[in-house]
């Protein structure tokens, strides 16, 4: 559930918070094509990639992973 206060600030919580970061890492990823970085850490390809199962490269990976997101109803 998000919540939000008097002063616009927005409180992401529940089922919700993993809702968010599915779309985190799909910007994440679209960063990555285009040759920037979001995080020293793991990169987002490879953070998709052990979620979901899914394979391929930067760019395979983008169409895939935006249908897998539809198929769970997380985008339209």
């Amino acid at each position: 559930m998000a919540v939000q206060d008097n002063d616009g600030c927005i409180v992401v919580t529940g089922e919700h918070i993993q809702v968010y970061q599915l779309l985190a890492l799909y910007y994440a990823l679209c960063l990555e094509c285009k040759g920037l970085k979001m995080s020293r850490g793991m990169s987002a390809l490879a953070t998709i990639k052990r979620i979901t199962g899914l394979t391929g490269t930067r760019v395979t990976m983008l169409p895939k992973y935006e249908t897998w997101l539809k198929e769970r109803n997380i985008i339209q």
